[in-house]
């Protein structure tokens, strides 16, 4: 059953793990699938209307483990078992791992604690397989004006191990439609042409600072290498999605120096995506934050 964090200003809409998501790709240990801010929605999904799916399908804030470093997979044997942090033990196949697919999935324990009406602390522990394991905590708390994702991972197996972790931010707000009211500023200024990859730029309008559109996007859009692009100078680590039809701006902060920062997105949803890359050695602890603020502009 969904978990509701509530104010005056914000409703958290946060779903648990196996609640409605399944897959193999995206993290169980608690989602936040929507928030409503002053009654308007601003989350979206990965698909648009008659082909989501919730439980292959990411929503809202969905993050992920791996997507392209993948823990143990050459490690495992042929059907082997192999570790997706946050999501399960997933079976291995005879081709190369692709975020994509749908694995097997042997299901790891989650558990869920309140403290207090304003934080919900989501746990998840592994058991081993193959020298991995690990214990995953996932605090949200409720802020005056927005909310934070505190993360804790600690590494209680044999092994080490290094990959990255982000979220599939689905940036949707009032259920509206990604064109011309939207703006999407990063806290650095970067080279525009030194970006990776622009897909759907006839859509898009890069000037170094922020991403605007020109029209409707058709298909899905891309621009990558946006964090490598950055020249020179300051720099926060933080992406804000501005709507001017609705008069606000969202805001996601991290605690580090972002790994890799790409943008994807549909004519329903704006996803800037922050990397988070890191290496647990046995028993070591990584902790990191992203920090969510909304207001009116």
């Amino acid at each position: 059953m969904a978990i509701k964090i509530k104010n005056k200003d914000f409703v958290l809409v946060i779903e648990s793990a196996g609640e409605h998501y399944k897959g193999s790709r995206f993290d169980w240990n608690g989602t936040v699938t929507q928030v409503f801010f002053r009654g308007i929605p601003l989350l979206g999904q990965e698909k648009k209307l008659f082909h989501r799916n919730a439980r292959i399908y990411g929503r809202g804030l969905h993050n992920e483990f791996g997507i392209h470093d993948c823990i143990g997979y050459d490690e495992a044997g042929a059907d082997g078992l192999f570790p997706k942090l946050g999501t399960g033990w997933l079976k291995k196949d005879d081709k190369p791992y692709f975020f994509y697919t749908q694995y097997q999935i042997e299901p790891l324990r989650f558990s869920l604690k309140r403290p207090r009406a304003d934080i919900a602390k989501f746990y998840c522990e592994s058991g081993e397989k193959n020298g991995y394991a690990y214990e995953y905590k996932k605090t949200i708390t409720l802020l005056a004006d927005g909310f934070s994702i505190d993360y804790e991972l600690k590494n209680v197996g044999q092994k080490c191990f290094s990959t990255t972790e982000y979220v599939h931010n689905f940036i949707c707000p009032g259920n509206g439609t990604i064109s011309k009211d939207i703006k999407l500023e990063f806290g650095w200024q970067y080279d525009v042409q030194k970006l990776a990859e622009i897909k759907e730029a006839e859509a898009l309008e890069t000037d170094g600072k922020a991403i605007t559109f020109r029209k409707e996007p058709v298909g899905e859009f891309y621009v990558g290498g946006i964090f490598d692009a950055k020249t020179d100078g300051n720099a926060e680590a933080s992406w804000t999605v501005k709507d001017a039809k609705h008069n606000l701006s969202i805001k996601e902060t991290d605690s580090f120096v972002p790994d890799a920062v790409n943008l994807w997105g549909h004519s329903k949803s704006i996803s800037p995506e922050m990397f988070f890359r890191f290496t647990a050695a046995p028993q070591e602890i990584i902790k990191w934050q992203r920090l969510y603020t909304v207001k009116t502009n």
